[in-house]
């Protein structure tokens, strides 16, 4: 198994700007102007690399000040069981079926499971 010290910071910006989950769990990066840190996989825009620090571990990142970002949730320690699709999924469904013939317009469901529309 790789380890974040025997990587090349070329190598983990490579991994961080393809999202390779091939390298989740062997470091993280973090983003100084956010404030947040991520796995190498997050599907969130690529930062610039003048504002990337990289980290072994989540604990190290948090030592550095840095939160968890909300998206790929780099804080839990399983990345199998964690899929943010399948959470907004059950929740827009449990939304539906307790709002049945309520209307209700795509924005205002959109804004009940926290994600916004981008039209």
């Amino acid at each position: 198994m790789r380890n974040q010290n025997s990587l090349s910071q070329n190598i983990m910006w490579e991994a961080t700007t393809t999202c390779n989950s091939a390298y989740d769990g062997v470091f993280f990066y973090a983003v100084k102007t956010t404030g947040i840190f991520c796995r190498p996989s997050c599907k969130s825009r690529v930062p610039n690399r003048e504002n990337i620090s990289f980290y072994s571990n989540a604990a190290n990142a948090r030592k550095a000040g840095y939160r968890p970002c909300k998206r790929c949730r780099p804080d839990l320690k399983s990345i199998i069981t964690y899929d943010p699709l399948e959470i907004v999924i059950e929740e827009t469904m449990q939304i539906i079926e307790e709002k049945y013939g309520q209307k209700i317009l795509l924005d205002e469901l959109a804004s009940m499971v926290g994600i916004s529309l981008i039209i």
